[in-house]
């Protein structure tokens, strides 16, 4: 059964060239550093192997180019689509206000709902989250259910370059990705 969630998941070909995320990696931490400055909460979430369509289905589609200005436009307070979670896939935005799932981990009730909804894709997927604090301006990464937090842009660059570079290498030698935050 999980076999089957991961095929319906990855698309028509499943094992097909994924989209590069070069470019949108520095737009991603621009906004992110952006967001942070200005207190704004916000939660961005890329796609890796694992597809996102039915979390893309639950927001407003955009299929539009990532730029700093965009990002942070969706998650300024009180805009239509500030609540939720903005999904990159490749060099697209493809939905914004899209509602992602919880993380069941216990011990993780201080956290806030973007935190846990930042964590429980990454329980359900492979996708990576990049969150926002609205309270403190922490930016916060989350893969394979773990959370780093209180990144500065060179971490949080370093990081997230770090594991789309793990995910293509593993893709070329054709075995799965290790956990990176072991």
């Amino acid at each position: 059964r999980r076999f089957l969630e991961r095929v319906g998941r990855t698309g028509r070909f499943g094992w097909g060239l994924r989209p590069s995320y070069d470019s949108v990696l520095d737009v991603v931490i621009e906004a992110a550093q952006n967001l942070s400055r200005a207190r704004h909460g916000g939660l961005l979430v890329l796609e890796r192997e694992t597809g996102l369509e039915e979390y893309c289905d639950t927001g407003v589609r955009l299929d539009a180019t990532p730029s700093a200005e965009l990002l942070e436009g969706l998650f300024f307070p009180n805009s239509a689509l500030h609540d939720g979670a903005v999904i990159l896939r490749g060099n697209r935005v493809m939905a914004a206000s899209c509602t992602l799932p919880l993380s069941g981990q216990l011990g993780r009730s201080h956290l806030g709902t973007r935190h846990r909804a930042a964590l429980g894709i990454t329980e359900h997927t492979d996708a990576v989250s990049i969150v926002i604090s609205e309270e403190t301006g922490d930016v916060s990464v989350a893969a394979s259910g773990r959370m780093i937090t209180r990144l500065d842009g060179a971490r949080l660059g370093a990081i997230l370059k770090g594991l789309f570079a793990a995910t293509e290498l593993s893709r070329v030698n054709g075995r799965g990705l290790r956990r990176l935050f072991r």
